[in-house]
């Protein structure tokens, strides 16, 4: 088995290598990263087709080799033989399937779970996490017109149905086998599983349990299956013969043994279907991956400029990922659009991350001010955010506008988002760029009542609504921007985060408008500071804008 696979690495690199060429030879725009994971796909591809084709060649000689046992043929030593007929156990030797009890001759077991994978607004992927295998066989033998064949090696048994244990009593069972089942776990010594593998499917005397893994508690996301070969079963096994064991046996463990349930006309349409299916599978996934590669070539054989608008951002996101800006400085001259947006509707200007990039689109025309679709937010709104100064600057000399407004969730600006995150220099660079500071502060405020005065007890009464999960109230002492926010708020987030009391404050305050800072505990005893921004109505002092300036508050909120 190990030579079989080192065979196949050893394939899988030759015709890689042999993609990765042409790929550079004829669609040299691709950068080399990209061309190495379209190599192996196309390598993955060929060698997928040319198991296909191998194992339905296979398949059609054991067609011929089914059709000579159905005749009773001698059997030849050494050469590939079929034993058609009943299959039970050569001596007094019994077993058990380990999930469902069930008397058998062999049986295959997997316990795994389903992992959901995902990645930002990439569709879900599901992958298959197994936590142990096993296999299980004792001596057996089929009755044959030739005689009784035995069978010499854990035999492929992937014909027979597959159940999947859904019962309490058989999960019981499973969890009670696992606890008192000793595993190899291959994880840890990988190079083991060569021998582990060689050693199941050519066993010498008949009997099998090979239980592979690491033991695992059964929960109800787990999912137990298990194959059997019950007493009894009519089968067609397929192998080697041994004349000296009277046996079938698996010349290499890159080929054991078949069982295959059912008579010779039975085994013939299930090899048939198995291996014009495995044929159409690897087929389709080769035309895909070299459909690919002939769409890639032939767009690229298209004038670097002579390009439709919708390949424009591809365009120059290859250019900027390689930090070619000579060539960025010739597409932009030649009518590529610097503002060209992706799939989800966004700029390179919005996606890049890197600030020479978005110097070079800002020379160019490309939109400072563009609403990101999802929030409503200009670019300069994450680099305060981030407190990422120098994008913050090259935004600024490209014309951002610092005092754009996003309504989501509510209308706030980028200085807003700085003095949420604490991002002290960045809020004086947008200062500096005339941004307006919401806050009210001893420049140009006079300090509230020394008890707090009507400031101070709206900012109490809104903590003392948190706890009540008061909407009503909340309402009351906000400002319109927190119509509907309040509707669908997650009350023991919010009673988590902010303080139940006030103990030290700090404020200031003008005519129309004034800003309390103070700090309280949480319902956990830990401190959270924050800062609300207020604003004077006809009927009386409104909350505008709150921020968190400890970091527990602002996790608990936004995690």
């Amino acid at each position: 088995m190990k030579k079989t696979c080192l065979l196949f690495v050893l394939g899988l690199c030759i015709v890689t290598v042999a993609y990765f060429l042409l790929i550079r030879r004829y669609i040299p725009e691709i950068h080399p990263l990209p061309s190495v994971g379209l190599a192996v796909l196309g390598g993955a591809s060929a060698l997928a087709l040319f198991g296909a084709i191998s194992n339905l060649i296979q398949g059609l000689s054991d067609k011929i080799v089914l059709a000579r046992a159905a005749k009773s043929s001698p059997l030849s030593d050494g050469k590939r033989a079929a034993a058609i007929g009943r299959i039970d156990s050569s001596g007094l030797a019994t077993i058990t399937a380990p999930f469902s009890g069930r008397d058998c001759l062999a049986y295959e077991y997997e316990v795994y779970e389903l992992i959901v994978m995902r990645s930002g607004r990439s569709p879900s992927t599901t992958s298959k996490k197994l936590h142990c295998s096993g296999f299980g066989l004792i001596p057996s033998r089929i009755r044959t017109n030739q005689g009784e064949i035995r069978i010499l090696g854990f035999p492929l048994i992937d014909e027979f149905p597959k159940d999947f244990t859904e019962s309490p009593e058989d999960r019981a069972r499973a969890e009670a086998f696992i606890a008192q089942t000793k595993f190899h776990n291959i994880k840890k010594n990988f190079g083991s599983i060569f021998s582990e593998f060689d050693d199941l499917f050519r066993d010498a005397d008949g009997a099998v349990q090979k239980d592979l893994g690491e033991p695992v508690t059964i929960q109800e996301r787990h999912r137990l299956t298990e194959i059997i070969v019950p007493r009894g079963s009519d089968v067609c096994a397929i192998g080697v013969y041994s004349r000296r064991d009277n046996a079938l046996i698996a010349k290499t463990a890159a080929l054991p043994i078949r069982l295959i349930p059912g008579n010779a006309a039975e085994a013939e349409r299930r090899l048939r279907k198995t291996g014009f299916a495995q044929i159409a599978i690897a087929l389709i996934f080769f035309l895909a991956i070299n459909g690919v590669f002939a769409f890639l070539y032939h767009s690229f054989q298209k004038r670097l400029y002579d390009i439709p608008e919708s390949e424009h951002w591809a365009i120059i996101l290859k250019s900027a990922d390689a930090r070619d800006f000579e060539k960025l400085e010739m597409l932009f001259k030649n009518g590529v659009n610097p503002d060209a947006t992706d799939s989800q509707s966004r700029t390179l200007l919005q996606t890049t991350r890197d600030n020479e990039v978005a110097r070079l689109l800002l020379r160019f025309g490309a939109n400072p001010n563009v609403e990101d679709p999802a929030t409503l937010e200009t670019p300069v709104f994450e680099a305060a955010r981030t407190g990422d100064l120098q994008r913050i600057m090259v935004l600024i000399d490209g014309g951002a506008n610092v005092n754009a407004g996003s309504p989501l969730p509510w209308k706030h600006t980028p200085i807003d988002e700085a003095i949420r995150t604490g991002q002290s220099e960045a809020i004086q660079i947008l200062l500096k760029a005339g941004a307006t500071d919401p806050r009210v502060t001893a420049a140009n405020g006079r300090p509230i009542a020394p008890y707090g005065g009507e400031e101070l007890a709206v900012c109490r009464q809104y903590l003392r609504a948190i706890q009540k999960q008061d909407k009503t109230t909340l309402k009351s002492l906000t400002t319109a921007r927190y119509e509907y926010f309040f509707d669908d708020i997650d009350f023991h987030v919010w009673k988590a985060a902010y303080p139940i009391t006030i103990e030290t404050f700090e404020g200031y305050t003008i005519d129309t408008a004034a800003t309390v800072q103070f700090r309280g505990k949480r319902a956990d005893g830990r401190d959270s500071e924050w800062i609300y921004q207020l604003e004077k109505q006809p009927d009386g002092w409104k909350i505008h804008q709150t921020w968190p300036l400890t970091g527990e508050g602002f996790e608990i909120l936004w995690r």
